[in-house]
């Protein structure tokens, strides 16, 4: 399939994700909405290359703002490979790009009819489905593994994207994406801890 027409397919299907996400009634995930301090590390492969990686680490501080609301101490990091003359200049804004996906982001309050059951299937009206595959664990926490698929141009469901959510935590512990079929990047928690 052309990269023009996934993408054209992909817009499409989110569309529909967001009329299905419109008529949700509830949340069962609130997805970057976080509880408390917490450190999160994830490694990244993208095309088969070598492993990557980026923390957030999130403390509390004594810090206030202007009302009085309490500030936090936000820390990240990245490990990339560059050459010497781009070490400075790097992908700065990659931080945590494939969490941000709209497409889960439209998906969120659907997620809400969906007994999280290894099968189950939610259809996003003949454009595309949401599948639950079961449950993985990555960095000690255990998530819901979801797939979403989306037609190709031979009318035939193709891998789009894989999330693992673990209901309790802000950010998906797994995702992975897929180009045509095949996988492209996927990311995963190694380490989560409350601070």
């Amino acid at each position: 399939m052309p990269r023009n027409l996934g993408t054209t397919l992909r817009t499409a299907l989110a569309t529909l994700a967001l009329v299905l996400a419109a008529t949700a009634l509830a949340q069962s995930w609130t997805p970057y909405e976080l509880k408390g301090p917490a450190y999160f590390r994830f490694v990244t492969t993208e095309n088969g290359g070598p492993e990557l990686g980026y923390s957030v680490d999130i403390r509390a501080s004594s810090v206030v703002d202007e009302e009085g609301a309490p500030l936090f101490e936000v820390t990240t990091t990245r490990t990339s490979y560059q050459p010497l003359e781009n070490a400075l200049m790097g992908d700065m804004m990659g931080l945590m790009t494939g969490f941000t996906s709209m497409y889960l982001m439209m998906l969120v309050p659907a997620l809400a009819d969906m007994d999280m059951v290894a099968g189950e299937r939610m259809s996003l009206f003949g454009a595309g489905r949401v599948t639950v595959l079961g449950q993985e664990t990555h960095g000690g926490r255990t998530g819901h593994h979801l797939l979403l698929e989306s037609k190709n141009s031979e009318d035939e469901y193709e891998r789009a994207f894989e999330w693992v959510i673990d209901f309790d935590l802000p950010l998906p512990i797994a995702t992975r994406y897929y180009e045509e079929g095949e996988l492209t990047r996927e990311e995963r928690l190694v380490e989560y801890h409350t601070n």
